[in-house]
């Protein structure tokens, strides 16, 4: 029993590939989420000067709300267009928070925080899609775990030391400098997504027999995935 409360990560050579280039859309993501979590109730309360708790935790609604949201509507979609979608939103929807702090303005930041929220919500997806299919079964727990490393590093380092730097530097400060880098990690990872491709498990090969006899052309008909004519009936 204590042997399988040991962290065990693995990071297979077929998802190696994926894994590098899936991992700066993972930290930024997580990271966005870090940073709207950890100091958006303060921006709102002490940036724009409203109180309501309502209004507060409205950020991390919209955040939430709108990366499940997405998530849903583009399920349809490759992995690398979710993933690159994810990360340009990320990007762009950090960048017009911080924005929206310079010129005071609450509607452009809660209309920043849906920019964000979806890529918040589909950046982690197109990595999970990009990489599944590339690990077997029972490496799956060990890649995933290694991937949450990832991820939950980026989402409570940077919101630890926002917290402890903030009463130092002052909230806006602080808030520039986090958004600041989530940002350019963003685009980091979606020009990088945009400039790489798929890695693909290896395809299965069929053996094609060595003794062409008559039944040949069936035997090959059925490998390409036709039905002969006396399985028809």
């Amino acid at each position: 029993m204590t042997a399988s409360l040991k962290p065990h990560l693995t990071l297979p050579p077929a998802a190696r590939r994926g894994f590098i280039s899936g991992a700066p859309a993972v930290f930024a993501g997580w990271a966005t989420g870090g940073l709207y979590l950890s100091l958006g109730a303060a921006i709102v309360h002490t940036t724009f000067g409203i109180k309501e708790h309502l209004w507060q935790g409205m950020v991390i609604t919209i955040l939430a709300g709108t990366g499940a949201a997405t998530a849903a509507c583009l399920h349809r979609f490759g992995a690398r267009t979710i993933t690159i979608f994810g990360t340009t939103a990320l990007a762009l929807g950090t960048a017009l928070s911080l924005l929206a702090i310079g010129l005071d303005s609450f509607g452009l930041f809660l209309a920043a925080v849906v920019v964000a929220g979806a890529g918040f919500g589909t950046a982690f997806m197109g990595v999970i899609r990009s990489i599944s299919p590339l690990v077997e079964d029972h490496e799956r727990a060990g890649t995933f775990a290694s991937l949450f490393v990832v991820a939950y590093t980026a989402f409570g380092v940077p919101a630890v030391l926002a917290g402890l730097l903030a009463p130092m530097l002052s909230l806006p400060v602080t808030t520039y400098a986090y958004g600041g880098l989530v940002t350019v990690l963003a685009a980091v990872a979606a020009i990088s997504r945009a400039r790489s491709k798929d890695a693909e498990p290896a395809a299965d090969v069929t053996v094609a027999p060595t003794d062409a006899g008559p039944h040949a052309d069936t035997t090959e008909g059925i490998a390409a995935g036709a039905v002969p004519e006396s399985a028809r009936r």
